[in-house]
């Protein structure tokens, strides 16, 4: 596996070199391909992070989808329920920018979507754990729809959801 990890950094910095030369099309196909192969790894650390945000600035700036420094400075959720809304809706905007970017996703192009998805998850729990209870707002963003079928984002609706009344 560590020759699939390699593989996915080296990947990674091909990436960012075309990137950096404006070859936005050729780093994004690659981004995707360094995700997919540090997946398949079975690893998720700093540098899958890492891939993932790269890939995500670069889907988004595409359609020209603002993101803020939060995105670009907290690899974890903040523990605070705004910053992590916010971070939340700015992963499932990048996971909804890939499906229209690319319509038949492969196998790969899944895997990181998955990814992006469980990101956005991932923040949503942390805001709803550290005190946003807005069910009515999650439930109405349009970014987070696609989520609808995951169990864990139905989780989250679950925990947010009121008791029912006796």
């Amino acid at each position: 596996m560590r020759t699939m990890s390699n593989h996915s950094e080296c990947l990674h910095v091909l990436g960012a070199m075309l990137f950096n030369r404006g070859e936005f099309d050729e780093a994004n196909a690659i981004y995707r391909e360094a995700l997919a192969a540090r997946l398949k790894t079975g690893v998720e650390d700093d540098r899958t992070f890492g891939i993932a945000r790269d890939l995500s600035r670069l889907i988004l700036d595409k359609e020209k989808i603002p993101y803020g420094y939060t995105f670009m400075t907290h690899g974890k959720p903040a523990g605070n329920p705004k910053v992590d809304f916010e971070l939340a809706q700015t992963w499932a905007q990048a996971a909804r920018a890939l499906t229209r970017q690319n319509p038949k996703l492969s196998p790969d192009d899944d895997l990181d979507l998955q990814y992006l998805q469980g990101q956005a998850v991932a923040m949503l729990r942390s805001a709803a754990a550290h005190g946003m209870n807005d069910l009515k707002a999650i439930q109405g963003y349009a970014d987070f729809k696609q989520l609808q079928d995951r169990a864990d984002f139905q989780e989250v609706l679950r925990a947010l959801a009121p008791a029912p009344q006796k």
